[in-house]
Parts: C-alpha cells; sequence; structure tokens
C-alpha cells in the first residue's frame, strides 16, 4: 500500500511572494498614485475617510442607539469597540474583494505580456488597502486605549488572525498540508 508524504507548501509561496515584492510594492504605489490623481486631497482623504467611518458608528452606537454590551462596565464605548473590531477588518476584506473584481479589466495590457508576473495581482490590492485599514484599525485601538480596555487584548493572537486573514483573501495555496510528489511505500502489517 503506498500513501504520499505530505509537507507543508508554505515556503515555496513565500519564496514567490517575497522574489516579486520590489515589483509589488511598485505597482501598489502606482494603484494609490492612481487612486488620488487628480484631487488634491487624495492622500489625506485616503487617511481621513476610515476616521471618519470610525467615529460615525461610534457616535451612532454611543449617542444614538445608546447600545451596551450586557454586563460590561468599561462605560459607553464598549459596544462600539465590540463592533469595530469586526467591522473594521470587514472592511478592509470587502474592499479588497471589491476592488479585485476588476483587477484583470484593468491590468489587461500588463497581464498580456509574456514576462508580466500575474500572480503578483493580489498582492498589489492587498498592500493598496493597508494604509488605510490601518488608520482604522489604529483609531480603534485608541479608542479602547482610552476607554481602559487594552487590557483585554492579545496582540500576538490579533497578529496571527490577521496573518491568516491576509493568506485567506489572497486566494492562494494555504499553509495546510498538501499532497507531496514523492511517494514512499510502507508496509501494513
Amino acid at each position: 500500500m503506498s500513501t504520499s508524504i505530505v509537507r507543508l507548501h508554505l515556503p515555496a509561496f513565500a519564496r514567490e511572494v517575497f522574489a516579486r515584492l520590489k515589483t509589488t510594492v511598485f505597482f501598489s504605489f502606482f494603484e494609490i498614485k492612481k487612486q488620488t490623481a487628480g484631487s488634491g486631497s487624495g492622500l489625506v482623504w485616503m487617511g481621513l475617510e476610515p476616521l471618519l467611518r470610525v467615529a460615525i458608528y461610534i457616535f451612532i452606537f454611543t449617542a444614538v442607539l445608546r447600545i451596551r454590551l450586557p454586563g460590561d462596565d468599561s462605560g459607553a464605548f464598549g459596544y462600539a469597540i465590540y463592533i469595530l473590531m469586526g467591522l473594521v477588518p470587514w472592511m478592509y476584506i470587502s474592499a479588497v474583494l471589491n476592488e479585485g473584481a476588476g483587477l484583470l479589466h484593468s491590468y489587461a495590457g500588463f497581464i498580456r505580456q509574456p514576462n508580466f508576473p500575474y500572480r503578483i495581482l493580489p498582492n498589489v490590492i492587498l498592500l493598496t488597502q493597508i494604509p488605510a485599514h490601518a488608520v482604522g484599525m489604529a483609531a480603534v485601538l485608541v479608542m479602547m486605549g482610552l476607554s481602559g480596555d487594552m487590557a483585554g487584548i492579545n496582540i500576538p493572537l490579533l497578529l496571527l488572525v490577521y496573518v491568516l486573514m491576509l493568506v485567506a483573501i489572497r486566494g492562494g495555496p494555504p499553509p495546510c498540508l498538501v499532497p507531496a510528489r514523492r511517494f514512499c511505500r510502507m508496509s501494513v502489517g
């Protein structure tokens, strides 16, 4: 009876990503310039928009709806922070998926080139959306610090969740076990 050897294929995927890192960063800056071109406050708006979104959600949940978590004594911001800890990453996922849908159309000229590394395009979209997401997440973390809720956050776990989220959004080979090409024979006794 033959079974396949199982191994982790993450190093090959990581090598591919890091080999094209310079090109990926170049295209990411190109995308940011393209998005902000034609407006005087493009880069400012890119950072201001997530802050305004977070502020609007905080205002709605604290002043308008006045929703509190059951058993939470952290004040009026507890529920808003609870919702925003999931909503801000979802806004990032949504923006990446929406831009990714038009990715092939906007880069059709590049993709037709025989030597163009088309596998970097999902990474370009991921990197393009990170600055706005980082501003939004920083605003939520500042609100957590101001309300005294920072003690309940596990930073290594948060970083692990973000890495897994990026791998899931990227759509590349996940860090899971994949059958290898080599086979070995095992005797069943």
